[in-house]
């Protein structure tokens, strides 16, 4: 109201906030810029070379518990009502690659994004589905799961880790009593739409429970590092940690539709203005040869964006009247802070990046 020097009643407000105008306006303006946050930044690229794919994508979705009145825009499962976030994001960047926002009803397996050639997706059991798996591959595409617990894999081939006698029994029926190698690699049939397709299955020890952890992929890649690769799936799970924790989308306190949808696309919004602040800080660092490079958190800087978000809205109150050196005022506040986003125990630890990396070399 200070700003535009004018008073706006609550009711008014909450008026404006609601209409759908607003939400074409905001879907176009992410759009834009999640257009202008894809490029990957080096260890994208090391990373790339590493597995042989594009892109490196993770797929996931979280619920929002909204009001009851609400119910018959946004059904709910356990809950009356609920809206649901899916997100398609960059795993070395963080950068959203596609989102949707639907009732919290909708299962994981009716929403996925457009598969592009030569990209891997990494997901979790809620879209575990034969015919999706075959889509990947027709598309030419790459995809890693973990094994569902009720799946019917056959052995056909022993690759590494365990003895022939596997061959020909379901995977998950042979008993494996006791630990044979760290890793075992097969070739697995899978009956899809009635015809039996080849994929790879790669067991990891897992020493708290004294089985295998299995994962199924189409990759190529070396054994080792299927494990890591799966971990980076890992980072979705921080960013809608961050989306809820700093960016305010785990409280929608209203009974509009689109009010609903104009929320989300804000936490949206801010969210990929932190991936632009943590690939600020990349970029810086490797500019400057710093090691830790590699080691930027998105949780980090959506704590850095919440810090500055005052000053950012200072500049953006400007309106036509920023000029390019306030720009650089802004900049000059700004740059010293970007290194609050990596890591401060980057010498002691590796990040799943840099064990991949090391891996390749």
């Amino acid at each position: 109201c200070t700003f535009i020097g004018a008073t706006i009643g609550t009711s008014a407000f909450n008026e404006r906030l609601g209409t759908a105008s607003l939400v074409k306006h905001l879907q176009a303006a992410l759009t834009i810029l999640i257009a202008a946050t894809l490029k990957a930044n080096d260890n994208g690229q090391i990373l790339k070379d590493t597995v042989g794919v594009e892109e490196i994508i993770g797929i996931d979705s979280s619920m929002v518990t909204l009001w009851g009145g609400l119910s018959a825009y946004f059904k709910g499962t356990f809950m009356e009502a609920a809206m649901k976030l899916h997100l398609a994001i960059n795993l070395v960047t963080g950068a959203v690659q596609w989102f949707e926002i639907t009732p919290g009803a909708t299962h994981d397996s009716q929403r996925f994004p457009s598969i592009l050639p030569r990209t891997l997706y990494i997901f979790d059991l809620g879209y575990w589905s034969g015919q999706l798996l075959q889509k990947i591959m027709d598309k030419g595409a790459f995809f890693l799961s973990r094994v569902k617990s009720n799946a019917s894999l056959t052995v056909t081939t022993v690759a590494f880790g365990i003895g022939q006698s596997i061959v020909g029994h379901n995977l998950l029926s042979f008993p494996i009593s006791r630990k044979r190698g760290d890793i075992i690699d097969l070739t697995v049939l899978m009956i899809i739409d009635e015809v039996e397709i080849p994929f790879r299955a790669v067991g990891f020890w897992y020493k708290k429970e004294s089985t295998y952890r299995w994962y199924l992929t189409n990759l190529t890649c070396k054994r080792s590092i299927i494990y890591d690769l799966y971990r980076l799936r890992w980072q979705i799970e921080l960013s809608f940690k961050s989306l809820k924790s700093t960016l305010n989308f785990d409280h929608i306190p209203t009974l509009n539709p689109n009010t609903v949808v104009v929320f989300t696309l804000l936490a949206l919004l801010n969210y990929v203005f932190v991936v632009v602040i943590r690939q600020a800080a990349v970029a810086d660092a490797l500019k400057k040869g710093c090691k830790h490079a590699g080691s930027s958190s998105i949780q980090k800087s959506a704590k850095l964006f919440a810090e500055i978000a005052a000053m950012l809205f200072d500049v953006v109150k400007l309106g036509r009247r920023i000029t390019k050196k306030t720009l650089l005022l802004l900049a000059e506040k700004i740059l010293p802070l970007l290194g609050s986003v990596f890591d401060r125990n980057y010498r002691q630890r590796k990040t799943t990046v840099e064990r991949l990396q090391s891996a390749n070399s």
